[in-house]
């Protein structure tokens, strides 16, 4: 792996101690990482923002993280448009035909149960062609207290591997980090 693209969601239901846990983490997460990784940053809610194209820039991915907010009010959390553009933005990876790419969703809603509203992406033959052609690991780190098994990695149908794991602190969505590193094998 040397593609990551890190999926932040942004909706309100992330306010206050979530989002900074989050972005907490993720910063001393790209803080760790070797200057050979390429780093991407999406925000989804409603709408779906590519942030920061993939770059091995970590001082500016660093800036990234810390300017996502959480100020608008409303119910979307848009996954599915999320990790379609996730792919894009794998797809247009500087790092060459060699290079891996790792995604990992950072929420607090069981997506398969809930995607929002207003929501472009379903997923369509078209879409599956691409996932399974390249395929790209999906880690989904559950942020909230109240876990309830996100079938997300499995119910969306995207081609690949990954794990769904609960976390409800800044610490713990940290180890889980890295535990998702060591197992996708980064220095």
């Amino acid at each position: 792996v040397s593609n990551l693209v890190f999926l932040i969601d942004t909706s309100t239901s992330m306010q206050g101690e979530r989002i900074q846990s989050v972005k907490s983490a993720v910063s001393e997460f790209i803080s760790r990482l070797g200057e050979d990784y390429f780093i991407s940053v999406i925000e989804f809610d409603r709408n779906v923002e590519l942030r920061m194209t993939s770059t091995r820039d970590h001082a500016a991915a660093l800036q990234t993280i810390e300017s996502i907010t959480v100020d608008v009010e409303h119910d979307g959390s848009c996954a599915q448009d999320a990790l379609y553009a996730g792919f894009q933005e794998a797809l247009r990876a500087p790092a060459g035909e060699e290079a891996e790419t790792l995604m990992i969703i950072l929420n607090d809603v069981a997506v398969g149960d809930h995607v929002g509203w207003e929501c472009g992406i379903r997923v369509t033959n078209e879409s599956l062609n691409l996932t399974l052609t390249y395929p790209v690991p999906i880690f989904s780190i559950y942020v909230g207290e109240n876990f309830v098994e996100n079938r997300f990695a499995v119910s969306v149908g995207f081609g690949g591997e990954g794990g769904i794991m609960p976390a409800q602190s800044a610490k713990k969505i940290e180890s889980t980090l890295l535990s998702i590193s060591e197992a996708a094998g980064l220095e």
